[in-house]
Parts: structure tokens; C-alpha cells; sequence
């Protein structure tokens, strides 16, 4: 599961990267999308999270084929990750994995990260920011086919 999502989010990030000609433009404002279109990505982020704790991708990849601006996707994501990790701190915490020291230095981290991200939001253009995160869905689909490919070629060989 994990080699075929890192091989579809490079597949999606290499697109995203060398074919933005022909994709509409920017929006302002988020316009909800109908429940059908919505329903493959949700069932994805599902399938991933359970399979493999990852169910951003898919969230991230409907983001950039709404083509939200850089303030539009932060919220959209804040409503997506906030539950989702919510319920994944409850999970942590249930199985003693939630230490005292963890939760200070996610405390600490919290507001810096919070502060950063603010200042980028408001500074980075729209269209810098869809390569940016078109990037980022690359590298991750390197980083998980390579995890992936780690755990496979032992086995095989």
C-alpha cells in the first residue's frame, strides 16, 4: 500500500510540476465541492490512514485540484489534520506513548510553528505555493516509495 501511494503521489507531483499550463486558475474563495466528488478522497484518506497512518495525501491532492489559494488550503487542512490528529493523540495516549516530555515539546513547538506559518501564508504567492506543494507531494511520494521499497527488497532477495 505504501509503494502504490508513493508511486502515485510521484506520479501526481511530477504532473503537478511540468504541466500547470493547461490548470485553471487560482481561486479567492473555497466553493464546496458536491459529496461525489468529495467521496474518493475521504474513502482514500480512510483506506490511508488505517493501512499505513498517512491520510494527508489524498487530502492534500484534493486541495490542489480545487486549486484553493494558500489561505483557502491552510483552513481546509486545519479542518481536515485537527480531528484526524485529535483522534490520533487519543490513540497515543491510550497505548502510554503520550510522555510527559512529548507533550512539552510539542507545547514549545506549537506556537513557532503557528507564528511561521502566519508569516509564510501571507507573504507566498499563489502560484509559488501550488509548485511548492506540488514539491512537497514528490518528495513524500520518494520518501514512501523508498520506505516501501526498504522493507520489500529484503524479502525478495
Amino acid at each position: 500500500v505504501r509503494l502504490a501511494l508513493g508511486l502515485l503521489l510521484v506520479a501526481y507531483g511530477t504532473r503537478e510540476l511540468t504541466g500547470q499550463d493547461d490548470d485553471p486558475p487560482i481561486v479567492d474563495d473555497a466553493v464546496l465541492p458536491t459529496f461525489l466528488r468529495v467521496l474518493p478522497f475521504g474513502f482514500a484518506s480512510g483506506l490511508l490512514g488505517g493501512a499505513v497512518a498517512e491520510p494527508g495525501p489524498p487530502a492534500v491532492v484534493f486541495g490542489q485540484a480545487q486549486r484553493w489559494d494558500p489561505l483557502t488550503m491552510r483552513v481546509m487542512l486545519f479542518r481536515f489534520f485537527l480531528p484526524v490528529q485529535l483522534l490520533a493523540l487519543l490513540d497515543l495516549n491510550d497505548a502510554g506513548l503520550l510522555t510527559p516530555p512529548i507533550v512539552a515539546q510539542a507545547a514549545a513547538a506549537i506556537p513557532a510553528v503557528v507564528a511561521l506559518g502566519t508569516q509564510l501564508n501571507r507573504q507566498i504567492d499563489p502560484d509559488l505555493f501550488q509548485s511548492i506543494i506540488a514539491t512537497l507531494v514528490l518528495l513524500l511520494g520518494l520518501l514512501a516509495s523508498s520506505s516501501a521499497a526498504s522493507h520489500l527488497l529484503p524479502g525478495l532477495l
